[in-house]
């Protein structure tokens, strides 16, 4: 190996080392340098009404995500910032009411307890935030969030995701999503990741149909972080509210699609995200 080469694997390694360091949770990332403290349009936000451009579904300018998730294998793994999962997991459809489409993959999901981001003051019990790219580069230009809490309810997903940890089983993001084949409500705002090194120009799509889940499930993530001293000293792995500044927030209000196969039921009317076209 020439020395230049391994001069340089040894700088990408020491990048990693405090990029790694950096990720304490101590401080809820106040801490953070580098674009996590200079940055102008950081995530996550708290999302309200008040503060958001409302786009009907009939608009001219609305916008819609068609879910494409497939059947992948991954594998459970707890990393320094998030419970993480890799695959092929398929991904979804961005549309808008230009009839323009945008088709992003995801290969990559993570899990935050408790949520990063609150919609309307509200924080939630667990936020799963699936990475979206277009497919010709490894660059995340979309990141598709999806909010839990806690109730009486087990959900069917949530049980792959905790049997799949140090162990590789068949994973359906879809399932997260139940019987939705097409949302039409969600929120959009550009923004950055929740994690150094806090890159930003990263398009959040949250949705803000809350998911339910048991309170072992809950256990199994908050034990590991909020619950648990030895993390961030009883912290959990979620970074602090940004300032969302002058950015634009907007709330796409319409109701979701069910599939063909499911039973027709309206779900209530909740917030939209997207891109201003």
């Amino acid at each position: 190996m020439s020395v230049i080469k391994t001069i340089m694997l040894l700088f990408e390694f020491l990048c990693l080392l405090s990029i790694a360091s950096a990720e304490n949770y101590i401080n809820s990332g106040k801490d953070w340098e580098g674009l996590c403290k200079t940055g102008h349009i950081q995530s996550p936000i708290n999302l309200k009404s008040s503060d958001a451009d409302f786009i009907e579904k009939d608009s001219a300018i609305s916008s819609s995500l068609s879910l494409e998730f497939l059947l992948a294998a991954s594998t459970g793994l707890f990393t320094n910032t998030s419970y993480q999962l890799l695959g092929n997991f398929g991904g979804v459809i961005l549309g808008t009411g230009k009839n323009d489409e945008i088709k992003l993959f995801s290969t990559k999901i993570e899990l935050h307890s408790p949520s990063e981001h609150y919609i309307q003051d509200k924080q939630f019990d667990l936020e799963m935030q699936i990475f979206l790219s277009d497919g010709e580069t490894d660059e995340f230009s979309y990141i598709l969030s999806v909010f839990y809490q806690e109730s009486n309810q087990t959900s069917k997903f949530l049980k792959d995701v905790i049997e799949s940890e140090g162990k590789t089983l068949k994973i359906d993001v879809g399932n997260a999503f139940e019987s939705i084949e097409k949302i039409y409500n969600f929120y959009f705002y550009e923004g950055s990741y929740t994690v150094p090194p806090c890159t930003e120009d990263i398009g959040w799509l949250i949705w803000p149909q809350i998911q339910k889940m048991d309170k072992p499930q809950h256990d199994f993530f908050s034990s590991q972080w909020q619950n648990n001293t030895d993390f961030a000293e009883g912290n959990g792995n979620n970074r602090e509210i940004q300032a969302p500044g002058s950015r634009i927030i907007i709330y796409f209000d319409g109701v979701d699609k069910l599939s063909s196969t499911s039973l027709l039921f309206l779900l209530p009317s909740s917030f939209y995200f997207m891109l201003y076209f």
